[in-house]
């Protein structure tokens, strides 16, 4: 008896393991494994990303039709974090881009001289400060195995004519909603009209 408990132990750690590693490897090589619930039937269903973010998008322009832009950014950050790689806004001439990786989101801004983008950097420290952001060079990822900081953080690197600031939102969602808010509105000053978001 214990010699067969010890195969059924064995065979459940092996059939673990090779669950995580395709759910692994299968984003790496861009597939999506979503359980979906039909009636009383539950179905495990394998997408390619392409296919996946196309849903995504549909779904994304379709709430827009019908909530205002606020409502929009929101709803984009909830869809995306649950396989899709980048969310792009753009309005009047600006732009700002956020990766999503594990369902964390981190904001991506360069701002450079020639672009003459260079003025919205201490706006931009600033709204990050506001909500409770640090600046800090340690960043987490999935291997850390500290306990990191419970606050947000930002770093700052120098690049050629200019810097980028990256944000680590982590998983939140509402911040880096209104993040984006603010900065489209109160400090690019962006006109009025439809913002344009885009996931990859």
């Amino acid at each position: 008896m214990e010699k067969y408990f010890y195969r059924v132990l064995s065979w459940v750690f092996k059939s673990i393991n090779w669950v995580k590693d395709y759910v692994f490897w299968g984003e790496m090589r861009k597939k999506h494994i979503l359980i979906q619930k039909n009636g009383g039937q539950i179905k495990i269903v394998v997408k390619d990303h392409v296919q996946f973010v196309v849903e995504k998008q549909m779904a994304i322009d379709e709430y827009a039709k019908k909530r205002n832009e606020n409502a929009c950014i929101e709803n984009a950050f909830e869809l995306a974090v649950d396989g899709c790689n980048m969310i792009f806004f753009d309005k009047d001439k600006y732009s700002l881009a956020f990766w999503i990786k594990g369902g964390r989101i981190q904001l991506d801004l360069t701002l450079g001289k020639k672009a003459g983008t260079m003025k919205y950097f201490y706006p931009v420290l600033g709204v990050l400060a506001d909500m409770g952001f640090v600046r800090s060079d340690f960043v987490t990822s999935g291997l850390t195995m500290t306990n990191p900081p419970k606050y947000n953080k930002y770093k700052v690197d120098k690049t050629r004519g200019g810097v980028r600031i990256c944000g680590f939102f982590e998983r939140w969602t509402g911040g880096a909603a209104d993040f984006t808010k603010t900065v489209f509105n109160e400090i690019y000053k962006a006109k009025k009209g439809e913002m344009k978001i885009t996931v990859r």
